[in-house]
């Protein structure tokens, strides 16, 4: 069992089936993801076969483990992103490397975010 089994690991996390399976097709830095063990329908098959194309762990759990890790509709699945670290950029070698103008979009208290980190701009 993953140590991150029964305590609220310290990484973030993404919840519910559209959000995991953005994040699968765009082959965001995923560690693991847990499925709850009850459901065994379509939309959990289709992201347990992304997560295994992609080498990335996954575990059926309770629904109550999952309850435990976030307090937003979940719909059955949490996929944790990689440490936090191993994410971090600087934003200048970033925008030494362009070769166009950049566009930024600095935002502050959003309230959607899942709708938010998946769009186009951050292909």
């Amino acid at each position: 069992m993953p140590k991150s089994f029964h305590t609220k690991p310290n990484q973030p996390l993404i919840c519910g089936f559209h959000a995991v399976e953005m994040a699968l097709d765009r082959k965001q830095p995923l560690s693991e993801i847990y499925v709850s063990a009850t459901r065994g329908d379509k939309r959990i098959e289709k992201i347990l076969t992304l997560a295994k194309s992609l080498s990335i762990p996954t575990h059926p759990v309770s629904r109550d483990q999952l309850d435990q890790w976030s307090e937003e509709n979940h719909q059955g699945v949490i996929a944790f992103l990689r440490n936090q670290n191993s994410l971090a950029v600087d934003l200048d070698d970033i925008l030494d490397n362009l070769t166009e103008p950049p566009f930024l979009l600095i935002l502050d208290g959003v309230q959607d975010k899942e709708h938010v980190l998946f769009t186009d701009f951050f292909k």
